[in-house]
């Protein structure tokens, strides 16, 4: 961690967490950063991985700054996270408003193909018939 640390060390950051259901039925949450300098070009650094119990906006809140604490300890300036990336899911909309209070730079954005695939969705919901034919 200490690589990571001198790396995203006094950068402006961006933080992307994303959940997914591992074969055993867990619900792990990937916390991942990287710095807004415009050159990273590399695959952002894996701050943690965690079975997160149920997907609800405290954990992802304790997740985010869990690894916070976990890369930074004491030394991390709340004023460097700029960017924190989520899915739409409700629970991460008002987990990233509740972050917005401890990152007063935080901008929070949601991905599009996770819109896209609720509005799939929606439209297999509204066309019964058609879903049933293309599956």
């Amino acid at each position: 961690m200490n690589k990571v640390k001198e790396r995203l060390q006094d950068q402006r950051l961006f933080f992307l967490v994303d959940e997914t259901t591992d074969r055993c039925g867990r619900a792990m949450t990937a916390v991942l950063s990287g710095p807004l300098d415009g050159r990273f070009k590399d695959r952002p650094f894996l701050l943690d991985l965690l079975d997160i119990h149920a997907a609800k906006n405290e954990n992802i809140q304790q997740a985010v700054t869990g690894a916070l604490f976990k890369v930074f300890g004491e030394d991390f300036d709340y004023k460097s996270l700029h960017l924190l990336i989520t899915d739409g899911a409700t629970y991460c909309l008002k987990a990233g408003r509740g972050l917005k209070e401890l990152f007063p730079n935080m901008i929070h954005v949601t991905c599009i193909c996770h819109a896209l695939n609720r509005v799939a969705e929606l439209v297999r919901y509204e066309f019964p018939l058609v879903d049933e034919l293309i599956s």
